[in-house]
This record gives structure tokens, sequence and C-alpha cells, in this order.
């Protein structure tokens, strides 16, 4: 029999929110998992497939596995999605090189402006954080 599950919970207006920018690039993944042997180790991911250095989406599987030594300690287990924008990406932001914003606030943006997180991986900027109010956006 299926497991019986109520009704969930409605958010109502004027509850805290974060509005962040919307980066222009392509959706990235990192999944940061525990092999058989007990190792860490990392798999990229676009927003709609596992991506390898050879079958790449804008050099982001590449770049991940070549920094996979400072992502695991930084992002820690499990998935963590980002935008991956810059250099050779839609408007490329006049970037010379390709960058990683992280979208979980919560958990990386103290790691972001403590200088914690590796080269070329930021958190996608805070455009507000207060209580939501009709007409914000």
């Amino acid at each position: 029999m299926e497991e019986f599950r109520s009704f969930y919970s409605i958010e109502r207006l004027y509850q805290p929110c974060t509005i962040t920018e919307k980066v222009h690039g392509t959706n990235a993944q990192v999944l940061v998992y525990e092999t058989c042997l007990g190792a860490l180790d990392i798999m990229a991911g676009s927003r709609t497939r596992w991506l390898t250095p050879d079958d790449d989406n804008f050099g982001f599987a590449r770049w991940a596995h070549e920094e996979k030594e400072t992502l695991i300690p930084a992002l820690g287990l499990g998935r963590h999605f980002m935008e991956w924008f810059g250099a050779g990406i839609n408007s490329g932001y006049g970037l010379k090189e390709k960058r990683a914003a992280l979208f979980d606030q919560g958990k990386f943006r103290a790691l972001f402006e403590a200088g914690l997180l590796p080269p070329r991986v930021c958190v996608v900027p805070i455009l507000y954080q207060g209580p939501w109010k009709e007409g914000l956006v």
C-alpha cells in the first residue's frame, strides 16, 4: 500500500526571501560522493545529463575534474547546483575565463565571503534579502 502523505503547508506572503541575480550561463552541477572504497570522488553534470571531459558542456566537466582536489573539501558530500558562465558562454560578462556560481546561499555565502571557495568559484549575487513584499521584484 502507498504511504499516506498529508497536504503540504503553503507558504504565505511576507516570509523571509532571498532574490538573486539570474546569472546568464549554463546550468551545471557537481555531485561529491563516497566510492565503495571510502574515497571521495565527483561527477559533473549539466541540467539534463552527466558529463565527462570527452562529452562536455562548455568545458565544465574538464574543469570540475581538474579542480576536484579543491572542489571536494570546499563543497562537501552531496549535489551542488551552480551556473557555469563566462568566456564563450552566452554574454560572457566580458570575462577571459569561465567561472562557477553556486546557488546555495545558506551553505556557501560565508565561505565565499571568507575566501574559502576554490578559484573561479563564487556564489550568485544577492539582489535583495528580507521580508517578501508585493511589488518587490
